[in-house]
């Protein structure tokens, strides 16, 4: 839903997330809005947040990290309004000694109540039984890559890891 008219939209303009609010008499930073959460007339956000850089994107196994190396890791975001674009690039030359879940850092903390999946190219890796692709997926903050099963999915750790783990993905989401 696109709207528009004077004054803020918070606390005003009920409409779903994704929603955009022009506002004819705003200031500099205060023109265009984004409905990022809730379903009443909160959640508002001016698009005058706006942030892009690159960050050098950590692996860890269990929160971990010890002994992981790479070769390459490489990442670009772009934040509009609360809404975060992130591409990662990551080639390990070690995996480590770390246990558990694998946990991939993102430039910007996510909201925790939501969740986002992604495509993953990805290779150096065994494939969990089962299963044929993998994604990413994000969810009570975390993100992770997860291998489809059936209806529900797997995730990986340490154990679906080679030394030579490659992947290049992009995710949008919320940020907290």
């Amino acid at each position: 839903m696109n709207t528009g008219g004077t004054g803020t939209p918070e606390a005003a303009v009920t409409a779903p997330v994704g929603s955009l609010f022009l506002r004819t008499n705003g200031a500099a930073g205060t023109t265009t809005y984004t409905k990022a959460t809730g379903t009443g007339n909160t959640g508002w956000l001016p698009l005058a947040a706006y942030a892009a850089g690159t960050w050098t994107p950590d692996i860890t196994f269990g929160g971990a990290g010890v002994g992981v190396t790479y070769t390459a890791r490489l990442g670009n975001y772009v934040s509009i309004g609360g809404w975060v674009t992130a591409s990662v690039y990551v080639t390990l030359s070690s995996k480590g000694t770390s246990t558990g879940t694998l946990l991939v850092s993102l430039p910007v903390a996510p909201n925790t109540s939501l969740f986002a999946v992604c495509p993953v190219h990805i290779s150096g890796y065994t494939a969990p039984a089962g299963t044929t692709t993998v994604m990413g997926y994000l969810g009570g903050g975390t993100f992770k890559l997860r291998a489809p099963s059936g209806t529900s999915s797997v995730v990986f750790t340490d154990a679906h890891v080679n030394n030579a783990l490659n992947f290049v993905l992009t995710i949008n989401y919320l940020a907290a």
